[in-house]
C-alpha cells in the first residue's frame, strides 16, 4: 500500500524488484484506481513479449516503444530512435508506465520523454540487476541509483520519494525457490547466508523442485547430454521421439497419425521451454545448439522438406541459413510492419497488429499442402506466442543473408531472451566465458516460471567468480554525474557503481568495504569470502577469514546486514548451526576446535564503533 501511494503521488518514479516480487500485480491495482483509470494509462514495453505480458497482467492495452514512437521518433529502416522537438507530442493518457526499463537505451528514453507532453506521472518499472541495454548507456540503473535512499533498515518499507522497491518474493511466501535464491547471488545485492546454502546444494546436486544441475566438461559431452535432459524434462517418448517432441514441445496436433501445426493453437508452445546461452558461436553457442536440437528431434521432418521431387511436397523446403522448416521454433529479428497476415480479423472482430516486434518467438505453422491443394510452398507462415491466433507470412527473400528476419529459436542468447519468460529454461554456461557477467547470469537465471536446468561446464561453485564482474559498472556515463574510471585487474569500472576496498578487492556492499578498510588500517590480514569446506564437504563463504599466527586461532567474521528480516534470520540460524557442527563457535561460547566466529549487524544502522571493538577483540586488545 505504501509503494502504491508513492507511485500514485509522484510525478516521476521507479518501481523495482526481482522476479516474482509482484511488480505487475502492483501495476494492475494502480491501473484500476479510479483517479488514474479515468485520466487514461499508456503502457509501454521495449519488446513484443514484454508488451503482451504487461497487457495480460494489467488488463490494459499495451504497446511496444517502437510502435508508440513511430514514425517520427522511431525509424523502422534504420531501427534508430531520435529526438525531434515540439512535433506531435502525446498527451492523451496522463499516466505513462514503461515495463522492463533496464532494456532502455539513452536514445530510447530521450525519444520517449521528447514524445510526451502534459502527463501526470511517468513510472519506470524493472529490475536494475538485469543486463544493461544493447546500446548507449544504462539510464535505468543511473536513475535508480539517483533515487535510491541512502539507508533503509531491514524492517522498513523500501519506499522513498519517487522510489518503490518490492522485496518479498515467492520464497518468502512458503515455497522455497532454489532457482531464485541462486539468481539472487548475482543481483549485486547483499544476499546473506542464503547464498552459501544454495551453492552447497548446487554442488551436491540436491536442488529441490525448481532447480536442476547438469555438469559437463567437453563439447561432445554437452552434445549428448542436452538432448537427453530436454527429453526427460519435456516428457518426450523415447519410442517415438520426433512425433512426441512435435506434440509436447512445439504445440503440434495429431490427426490421423500426422502432426499438424495450427495458427489457432500452436503459438503458446513457444513459451513452454527455452534453451539459453551467453554466446552465439563455439560449441556451447546458440548456432550449434539450434542445429543440435533440430537434427536430434526433427530429422525426419527435415528430410521430407528436402525431398527433391517437389510435385509431392507438402511443406516448404528448408529456408534461410538456419534451414527453417515446418513446425520449427523461430524468433523474429527486428521491428517491422507486416501486412501479409491471416486471418484479417478474429472471431470477435479484432484485427491483427500487422506489426512484429524484435524478439517475438513463435512456431512455423504453414504452409502445409493438402491433397488436391495448389497453395504455394515458397514461404513460411509463423504464429507468434505474443499474437496467437494469427499467422504472418515470411517470403524467401525475408530469410536471405541480407535480411534474416527469422532465425531458429530452440536456443537463444540471453540478450535476446531478456524481457521474455518461459515455463522451463535450460541455461548452458561454458567456462571460461569472456562475456559472462553477474548481470548476464542474473538475467539468464530469472527467465523461468517453474524450473531452471543449469548446464554448467566444470565445477558449479566457480560461478561465484562472476559475482563481482558487472557489465553496468563498466559503462562510463555522465547522465547525472561524471564517472570515476578505475582499473581493477584487466577491467575498467565506474568507481561510483562498485564497492572496492583500499586493497582493491571488489565487494558486495559498502558495509563490507568499511570492515575491510578498518581491518587493513589495524594491520589485520584477512581473506574475503574464502571458502570453508565442512566435514560433510559442503562449502560456506565467511565474509572475512582471519588467521592469527600468534595464537593459532582462526577467526571468521560474518556481517549480518539484514537482521530484522524474518527469512534472512531463518537462513542465518541454519548457517550458525552449520558453523557449530563444524567446530566453529560464536566468540564467548568457548574454544571452537576449528575457530571462532564474530558477527556485526545493522539493526539500528551501521555502527563503526562496533567494528572497531570487534577488531580489538580479534587482536586480543579487549
Amino acid at each position: 500500500a505504501v509503494a502504491l501511494t508513492e507511485l500514485a503521488s509522484s510525478r516521476f518514479s521507479v518501481l523495482i524488484g526481482a522476479a516474482g516480487t509482484g511488480k505487475t500485480t502492483l501495476l494492475k491495482f494502480l491501473c484500476r484506481a479510479a483517479p488514474i483509470r479515468q485520466r487514461g494509462v499508456l503502457l509501454l514495453a521495449p519488446t513484443g513479449k514484454a508488451r503482451v505480458r504487461l497487457q495480460q497482467a494489467t488488463g490494459v492495452e499495451a504497446r511496444t516503444l517502437a510502435q508508440f514512437l513511430r514514425p517520427n521518433r522511431y525509424d523502422e529502416a534504420t531501427q534508430s530512435y531520435r529526438v525531434i522537438g515540439d512535433i506531435e507530442r502525446y498527451s492523451s493518457c496522463k499516466t505513462v508506465i514503461v515495463d522492463e526499463s533496464s532494456m532502455l537505451t539513452e536514445d530510447q528514453l530521450a525519444a520517449l520523454f521528447d514524445a510526451l507532453s502534459g502527463v501526470d506521472r511517468i513510472i519506470l518499472v524493472g529490475d536494475p540487476s538485469q543486463l544493461p541495454p544493447i546500446g548507449a548507456g544504462r539510464p535505468f540503473v543511473d536513475i535508480v541509483k539517483l533515487l535510491t535512499p541512502e539507508k533503509i533498515l531491514a524492517n522498513q518499507a523500501h519506499v522513498a520519494a519517487g522510489y518503490a522497491e518490492l522485496t518479498i518474493g515467492s520464497r518468502q511466501k512458503g515455497a522455497q525457490r532454489r532457482d531464485l535464491e541462486l539468481a539472487e547471488l548475482f543481483s549485486g545485492r547483499p544476499t546473506g547466508p542464503a547464498g552459501d546454502e544454495v551453492i552447497s546444494k548446487l554442488v551436491e546436486g540436491n536442488c529441490g523442485d525448481h532447480l536442476r544441475i547438469c555438469p559437463w566438461n567437453s563439447p561432445s559431452q554437452l552434445a549428448s547430454l542436452l538432448p537427453k535432459i530436454i527429453g526427460e524434462e519435456l516428457g518426450i517418448d523415447e519410442n517415438d521421439v520426433e512425433k512426441s517432441f512435435a506434440l509436447r514441445a512445439l504445440g503440434g496436433n495429431d490427426k490421423n497419425g500426422f502432426v499438424y501445426f495450427n495458427f489457432w493453437s500452436s503459438g503458446p508452445a513457444a513459451d513452454k521451454w527455452q534453451v539459453l546461452s551467453p554466446i552465439k558461436g563455439e560449441a556451447a553457442g546458440t548456432l550449434i545448439l539450434n542445429r543440435l536440437i533440430q537434427s536430434g528431434f526433427r530429422s525426419e521432418t527435415r528430410k521430407r522438406a528436402q525431398r527433391e521431387d517437389r510435385r509431392f511436397a507438402k511443406v516448404a523446403q528448408p529456408m534461410g541459413s538456419d534451414g527453417i522448416i515446418y513446425g520449427d521454433k523461430v524468433i523474429n529479428v527486428g521491428n517491422h510492419r507486416r501486412y501479409s497476415v491471416f486471418p484479417k480479423e478474429d472471431k470477435d472482430g479484432n484485427e491483427p497488429l500487422k506489426y512484429v516486434a524484435n524478439g517475438e518467438i513463435g512456431i512455423v505453422t504453414g504452409p502445409f499442402k493438402k491433397k488436391g491443394s495448389n497453395i504455394r510452398l515458397d514461404n513460411l507462415k509463423v504464429t507468434f506466442s505474443s499474437q496467437s491466433g494469427y499467422e504472418y507470412t515470411y517470403w524467401e527473400n525475408d530469410l536471405n543473408e541480407d535480411r534474416r528476419l527469422l532465425e531458429l529459436a530452440y536456443a537463444l542468447t540471453v540478450h535476446k531472451a531478456q524481457g521474455s519468460e518461459f515455463d522451463k529454461v535450460f541455461v548452458v554456461l561454458p567456462n571460461p566465458c569472456r562475456i559472462l557477467s553477474r548481470e548476464l547470469l542474473y538475467t539468464a537465471l530469472t527467465r523461468q516460471n517453474s524450473r531452471l536446468i543449469l548446464f554448467c561446464q566444470g565445477e558449479p561453485h566457480k560461478l561465484l567468480d562472476y559475482r563481482h564482474l558487472s557489465d553496468a559498472a563498466r559503462r562510463l556515463t555522465n547522465l547525472f554525474e561524471p564517472p570515476e574510471p578505475v582499473q581493477v585487474g584487466q577491467r575498467v569500472y565506474d568507481n561510483k557503481h562498485i564497492h572496492r576496498s583500499r586493497r582493491g578487492e571488489l565487494m558486495i556492499s559498502k558495509s563490507e568495504v568499511i570492515i575491510a578498510n578498518e581491518l587493513a588500517a589495524a594491520g589485520v590480514e584477512y581473506e574475503y569470502e574464502r571458502p570453508y569446506i565442512g566435514k560433510d564437504k559442503t562449502r560456506r563463504y565467511p565474509d572475512f577469514t582471519i588467521e592469527d599466527a600468534d595464537t593459532g586461532v582462526t577467526w571468521f567474521w560474518e556481517h549480518l546486514g539484514m537482521l530484522g528480516d524474518a527469512e534472512y534470520e531463518r537462513k542465518w540460524k541454519l548457517k550458525l548451526e552449520w558453523y557449530r557442527d563444524n567446530g566453529i563457535v560464536l566468540d564467548g561460547e568457548g574454544d571452537g576446535t576449528n575457530g571462532r566466529l564474530v558477527t556485526s549487524s545493522e539493526m539500528d544502522g551501521f555502527d563503526q564503533n562496533q567494528i572497531v571493538r570487534l577488531i580489538k577483540r580479534i587482536k586480543g586488545q579487549a
